[in-house]
């Protein structure tokens, strides 16, 4: 078996061993750029949509198209419904996070195996730093609970609709009939009924 001259080696080989006509392709970039914007965009809550990523990142939607289905092929990104995409991000399972009080005012935090042992101070300047992720968990939930509530009232409102409608006449205890509704739901549903609403 004849070798290649070890000059001939070098020549075709880059400092990392690999060989110098290997780079990425153009496709394989553009879809980097679409994943990390799309990375970006999941990080800050938002709705990755085939049109948020094309004003991100300047492509149209057609090569947008090509592009994230190939990304859900490969498992870097997963189609949650027509037109939403998510990135596909394994962190490993979360650690058990606990925090300790102790005696003259110090506080323990163990992050898995890791154990931290803080003074007052230095407590509250970590508290300090971590007050944005508290502000915003605070807004997810208070935006969760908005969300479900607007689902009961929308529901409510349907069922008023039909149930004062019924015979053409409006029955004024509808509301308080309607099973499963929260006690917000059903306040909201029986002022927007008196308030002359309910009717289709």
């Amino acid at each position: 078996m004849k070798h290649q001259p070890e000059s001939v080696i070098r020549n075709t080989s880059g400092k990392d061993g690999t060989p110098r006509n290997k780079k990425r392709s153009p496709s394989t970039a553009t879809q980097d750029e679409i994943l990390g914007a799309m990375q970006e965009l999941y990080a800050l809550h938002q709705v990755v949509t085939r049109d948020a990523l094309a004003t991100a990142t300047g492509y149209k939607l057609h090569i947008l198209d090509d592009h994230l289905g190939k990304l859900v092929e490969q498992g870097r990104a997963s189609r949650v419904r027509a037109g939403v995409y998510v990135p596909v991000i394994e962190w490993g399972e979360p650690r058990a996070v606990s925090v300790t009080h102790l005696h003259g005012g110090l506080s323990k935090i163990e992050i898995g195996d890791e154990v931290l042992q803080l003074h007052p101070a230095e407590r509250r300047m970590l508290a300090s730093l971590l007050v944005g992720d508290a502000v915003q968990y605070s807004n997810m939930q208070a935006g969760h609970d908005a969300n479900l509530l607007a689902n009961e009232l929308y529901t409510a409102l349907r069922m008023l609709r039909r149930q004062e409608t019924r015979g053409g006449q409006r029955n004024p205890t509808a509301a308080t009939q309607l099973p499963s509704m929260s006690a917000a739901a059903v306040h909201l549903a029986e002022q927007f009924a008196e308030q002359g609403h309910g009717t289709a």
